[in-house]
């Protein structure tokens, strides 16, 4: 009796020695450290211009994470503690501000509008005779370099997780738009309503509050004197109705009054030919008097709304 109670009592502590030993194993696996002897910091630009391109929305590019981890030579980040993320915060950032200049094909492709030549490259031809006709000065070059590193900068505070993403896109959106708006940048070559459409469709979906991010959007749209949300005739209203919020009043007024009359008179065209035999399909043209109705909906709400605001 006595040995059975003692064996049980041996095959209950083997249990528990194994459970110990396996939350111990656990644990070590909740922690990840950054060997900071074997970063590389050779070639600390490209990943930075990969990760930074890739929240632009630009394709072809690494994710940050994958960046992050390669640089870092870490599997989680997220595992890394809280320490040592600061430490190499601080060591990328001293990195890359010391190491400005941007050399290598790709690299300058990666980050500069090709049809531009740098102004050493530049001052090279001039002497050999070469005209040059786009010459990115020395000034624009490290504006572009410096939203670059800022861009790079949030990324590090949100990926290692000491900003929330909503602080992360009110940081870096800014940025990004300023940097869109720079000639000579890679990224001031992709339309603007590419852009635009990148950060309503990828990056306001995840956030808590997007009012500011209308108001950014409506701001840059208005400074830049962009276009795309103003209809040049009715099938543009279908741009309209999503971007109506970037329109002033005076642009919405115009709007209004100018297509809601062509759009009553394409109702009352369309409704007549329903009415008479013809050799159109009747399903195709119930199909378009649809759509004109929903447009004049949506050019009757606009007007409302702007006489409500006119009312507060």
């Amino acid at each position: 009796m006595v040995e059975k109670i003692f064996l049980l009592e041996e095959k209950q502590q083997k249990r528990v020695d194994t459970l110990r030993k396996k939350q111990e194993e656990e644990k070590k696996e909740e922690i990840e450290h950054i060997d900071f002897q074997s970063m590389d910091f050779e070639d600390l630009l490209s990943p930075m211009i990969s990760s930074v391109n890739y929240d632009l929305g630009m394709r072809n590019f690494t994710s940050p994470v994958l960046v992050l981890q390669d640089v870092l030579n870490v599997k989680k980040i997220k595992l890394v503690q809280k320490e040592e993320k600061q430490k190499a915060i601080s060591i990328l950032l001293t990195k890359l501000k010391n190491k400005k200049s941007i050399s290598g094909a790709y690299v300058r492709l990666s980050i500069f509008d090709k049809t531009f030549t740098s102004y050493k490259e530049s001052l090279r031809k001039t002497t050999t005779g070469v005209h040059v006709q786009h010459v990115l000065s020395k000034k624009t070059e490290e504006k572009i370099i410096d939203l670059y590193i800022a861009i790079f900068e949030q990324q590090l505070s949100y990926y290692f997780d000491f900003i929330s993403f909503d602080d992360y896109a009110k940081n870096y959106i800014p940025l990004a738009l300023k940097l869109s708006f720079i000639p000579g940048s890679r990224y001031s070559k992709i339309r603007k309503q590419e852009i635009f459409d990148f950060i309503l469709d990828r990056i306001c979906p995840k956030l808590t509050d997007k009012s500011f991010f209308y108001s950014l959007l409506k701001e840059h749209y208005q400074k830049e004197q962009l276009t795309f949300a103003q209809p040049k005739n009715l099938g543009d209203i279908k741009w309209t109705k999503s971007y109506s919020f970037l329109l002033s009043k005076q642009q919405q007024k115009e709007v209004v009054e100018y297509f809601i009359p062509i759009c009553m008179d394409m109702i009352h065209y369309y409704t007549s030919k329903s009415e008479r035999e013809t050799d159109e399909d009747p399903i195709l043209l119930l199909n378009d008097l649809y759509s004109l109705k929903k447009d004049l909906e949506f050019l009757h709400d606009l007007q409302k709304g702007m006489i409500e605001d006119e009312l507060k």
